[in-house]
């Protein structure tokens, strides 16, 4: 629910850590991160947790349609809805901020 993502991401003075596996955090410096041997400098922090705000609701919960059919299962390629409300092939599931619903879109300025 965000746009100019990959732009930002892209720019020149972004630059992507793996903490996990390249460069564990040591420690936050007063400038910025020290990772195992460099010091990162800037302005903002941004921990990247693996937060999925478009389907991770709807996959912890057990959801299943006719047939016993689950929408995790369903969703596995990624989500399919009417109008964002509804998942194909669960008649009686309304989502009232499903995926596809509620997105803001960028119109550049003439």
């Amino acid at each position: 629910m965000e746009s100019g993502y990959f732009e930002a991401f892209n720019r020149d003075n972004v630059t992507l850590v793996d903490v996990i596996n390249d460069e564990p955090i040591e420690c936050i410096t007063p400038t910025g991160v020290r990772t195992r041997g460099k010091d990162h400098d800037f302005d903002v922090l941004i921990y990247a947790t693996g937060f999925d705000g478009v389907t991770g609701a709807f996959d912890r919960i057990d959801i299943r349609g006719p047939g016993g059919v689950r929408l995790k299962d369903v969703w596995v390629d990624g989500p399919r809805t009417y109008l964002g409300l509804q998942p194909d092939g669960f008649p009686n599931l309304l989502m009232v901020l499903g995926p596809h619903t509620a997105r803001w879109q960028h119109h550049p300025r003439d």
